[in-house]
Parts: structure tokens; C-alpha cells; sequence
């Protein structure tokens, strides 16, 4: 078994300049080296050295990297592991090979606890902005819907054109509004789902509802595929289920082309329920896929087109249809369209 072994002492004044923790411990598990940084993350000194890895189980902090990683050293690229209330790490282990020999194992430590805080700051920030448009909005719904019903007096074509935009509008910024707070509840971990026996095919339909008049406004040639067999209700949270399909089907109309398609099938499974919602519009660039599900992130093609938006809407939709115990995924080819599927299991 090949030995590796530190004989560079320029070596080690390179990595002890440096903030972030680096351990690196030979085939047989013994720290043969760590640095400055290392010691300070972990409040330990430099007398480890020469230890077994379960040696870290000994400190009180250093022994979550080790139920992080495990006896095995299991090999694990920028994992987060929350040390203290204050103190965020980013953790990566990695098999170092020399041509097909195993040479050593490094464990890189990267102290994330800074971008942690303006992250949380940024959420309680988005809370309380999206809190505080709630009511105007409400307010501006109420009123457009006043007019829209005459009680204010008869309008003419032209401006009841006018006010369905605006209404149009409103519902749009309620919607986004609404997906940001749950956004916040989920960075805070408090969205709990109210499950309950239900009719998913009653959630999509008045989700539906709430997009006709823009399907027809871009002449979009919508369509939905139901399985023979009639559907069972199924153990979830109807609100938070309307959300998901409120997002995926306004992607699927706001960033299609004037004339497109949008296709909503549902298939019944031996466990599961699928369901599938296609269209004809920009497609995901193939280098942006990655990234689809991020909190914030929006596609390039769809800033082109759309400038405005949240980028909370994918995000929201994998954190609800995960908490469900369900799968989301998608495929797409850009400048062709998308189809995005998801299943829950029938419980």
C-alpha cells in the first residue's frame, strides 16, 4: 500500500495561510496533516496529528464532521453542516488517487457562516416586505372587482377591457407575493403541511381558472388528459398542492409563444399519481438545468423574455411536492418547450 507523506515545509506554510480547513489523513484513516484553519473551525491544535479520524469524536464540535463524513469517509462535495447556532460549514471529502492507487483522503472545510446570515437576513427581509403588500393588494382586488361588476355604474367595453388587465395584474402580484412568503417559511423551516384526504383533479381545475383569461388572450390551445380510471383522493395539503399548480402552469403560459400549446395529462399508477404539464414555449438552456430548482433563479431566455418575476415559483413547487414525499423533474430543449412531472403517492 502506497504511503503518502508530507516532506515539503512550504507545504504546510501554504495551507496554514489560509482561513479554510484542510485534514488529510492517509489509506489508513491517521491524520497526517492539518492546518491552522482546521484547528481554529474546530478548536483543536495541532497534536491530532498522527491520530485516527475517530480521535475528532473526543471534541465536542469536530465530532459532527465525523458523523457528517462517518467512519467510512464517505466522499461528499460542499456539505452543509451547521457546527453551532453561529457557525455554518461547507464540506467537502475527497479520495486522492495517484493513477488508480488510492494516495490519501483530503477534507476541505469552508466556513460559510457570513453568507448563512444575509441569507437569513434576505429571508426575514422578503417576509416582511411580502406581509406588507398583502393588504394593499387585497384592497386593489376588491376595488377592480366593484367596478368590474357595475356597482360603481355601467363602463364601457373599453374600460372593462382596461380593468380585466389590471385585475389580470393584480392576480399575478398576489401570486408571487404569496409564493415569497412561503419561500421565507421554507428557508425558516416552517412550512407545515396540513394533510388531508382530497381531490387533486379539484385543486388543478381551480388553478386552471385562474389562467383562462390569459390562455386566451395568447391564443394558447390548452388541453388536458385524464386516465379512464376515475382518481382517488389522495393525503395532501390543497393550498400548498394550488401553488404548485399555479406555478408550474403560469411557466407554462407566461414563457410560451402566441399560438402555443399547453398540455396537462394525469396518469393513475400501481402507487402513484403522475402528472404531466407540457408546452411549446422557450425551453430551458441546456447549461441552465442544473439550476432550475434554486431559490431566486431564473433562466436567461426567460429574463429576455419576461424581465419581470420572482424565481421562487420551481423552488417552492420542489419543496412541497418533496414534502408530499413526491418526485419533481422535468426535460426540456431549448426553443421547443418544457414538460415538467411530478408524482404523489396514493396513501
Amino acid at each position: 500500500m502506497f504511503q503518502f507523506k508530507l516532506q515539503n515545509e512550504d507545504f504546510e506554510l501554504i495551507l496554514d495561510s489560509i482561513s479554510d480547513g484542510v485534514l488529510i489523513l492517509d489509506n489508513s484513516k491517521k491524520i497526517i496533516f492539518v492546518n491552522k484553519g482546521f484547528c481554529e473551525i474546530f478548536s483543536l491544535d495541532k497534536e491530532i496529528i498522527g491520530q485516527k479520524f475517530e480521535k475528532l469524536l473526543d471534541f465536542e464540535q469536530a465530532k459532527k464532521l465525523f458523523f457528517l463524513l462517518g467512519s467510512e469517509l464517505k466522499e461528499t462535495e460542499r456539505k452543509e453542516l451547521q457546527v453551532k447556532d453561529d457557525l455554518f460549514l461547507e464540506v467537502s471529502c475527497k479520495t486522492i488517487k495517484k493513477g488508480e492507487e488510492p494516495l490519501a483522503i483530503l477534507i476541505l472545510v469552508h466556513d460559510i457562516s457570513k453568507a448563512k446570515m444575509v441569507d437569513r437576513l434576505k429571508t426575514q427581509f422578503v417576509s416582511v416586505s411580502a406581509h406588507q403588500l398583502r393588504t394593499p393588494l387585497s384592497g386593489m382586488k376588491w376595488s377592480i372587482e366593484y367596478l368590474l361588476k357595475g356597482k360603481a355604474g355601467s363602463i364601457s367595453t373599453k374600460q372593462q377591457q382596461l380593468l380585466e388587465k389590471v385585475f389580470q395584474l393584480i392576480n399575478e402580484m398576489t401570486i408571487i407575493v404569496h409564493q415569497l412568503l412561503q419561500v421565507a417559511r421554507a428557508e425558516e423551516g416552517k412550512i407545515s403541511l396540513n394533510l388531508k384526504k382530497s381531490d387533486l383533479l379539484e385543486i388543478l381545475y381551480s388553478a386552471i381558472s385562474l389562467y383562462e383569461a390569459e390562455m386566451k388572450r395568447k391564443k394558447i390551445k390548452f388541453q388536458i388528459q385524464l386516465p379512464k380510471e376515475k382518481l382517488p383522493k389522495i393525503r395532501l395539503d390543497p393550498e400548498y398542492m394550488g401553488l404548485v399548480f399555479q406555478a408550474l402552469l403560469d411557466n407554462a403560459i407566461k414563457y410560451n409563444r402566441e399560438g402555443g400549446e399547453v398540455e396537462i395529462a394525469l396518469f393513475l399508477e400501481k402507487k402513484e399519481i403522475k402528472v404531466a404539464i407540457r408546452d411549446t414555449g422557450i425551453g430551458i438552456p441546456e447549461k441552465e438545468k442544473p439550476l432550475i430548482f434554486s431559490r431566486f433563479y431564473r433562466a436567461t431566455n426567460a429574463q429576455k423574455m419576461v424581465p419581470s418575476g420572482s424565481g421562487t415559483g420551481l423552488f417552492l413547487s420542489k419543496v412541497i411536492i418533496e414534502g408530499h414525499q413526491g418526485k419533481i423533474w422535468f426535460e426540456s430543449e431549448e426553443g421547443k418547450g418544457t414538460t415538467f412531472y411530478f408524482t404523489l403517492p396514493i396513501l
